[in-house]
């Protein structure tokens, strides 16, 4: 993890790397979950995607699905989650009824995004869900089940976001 002039924080695949294998750490050992199986491990779109996929490969499960929502653009605000977003979400989790999954993202910030998935599965659906992100935002330790660090300050960059150090 390097911090920028700018202020920004670029995050190296090392650390994305690192902070994968200190979630499984936490599920195998921290939380007495050594025999937990996943049914899934569903990727948040895009951001979850590298770290799911490392999940998959030290998880050993090649169950991996990816959930496609959007609720900002780049540098945006979050929009407001409105029925209409619930349901289309809702409509993505329901093939998952009845299945146990770990949500992954790369981060929560304003935890909108997981917020609402987990809104989305208390109206309309019944699966069990696990989250897990690298970097948990300030005041989200409700929301994210396993982490591998504490969000530092300052905008992250990840390995697949490099076109943001302009």
């Amino acid at each position: 993890m390097i911090t920028l002039p700018d202020g920004k924080v670029l995050i190296t695949a090392e650390d994305v790397q690192n902070a994968c294998r200190k979630i499984v750490d936490k599920i195998k050992n921290d939380y007495g979950m050594e025999d937990i199986v996943f049914d899934h491990i569903v990727m948040i779109n895009r951001g979850g995607i590298v770290p799911g996929g490392y999940l998959s490969y030290y998880l050993n499960n090649r169950n991996t699905e990816l959930l496609d929502i959007t609720l900002y653009e780049d540098n945006e605000e979050p929009r407001e989650v409105d029925t209409k977003t619930l349901i289309k979400i809702a409509d993505q989790l329901k093939k998952f009824n009845g299945k146990t999954i770990l949500l992954v993202d790369d981060l929560t910030d304003t935890g909108e995004t997981i917020e609402a998935i987990l809104e989305a599965n208390h109206r309309y659906t019944d699966v069990t869900i696990y989250t897990a992100v690298m970097y948990r935002g300030k005041n989200k330790k409700d929301l994210v089940d396993f982490y591998a660090e504490k969000k530092p300050k300052g905008w992250l960059v990840f390995p697949w976001d490099v076109w943001d150090l302009k």
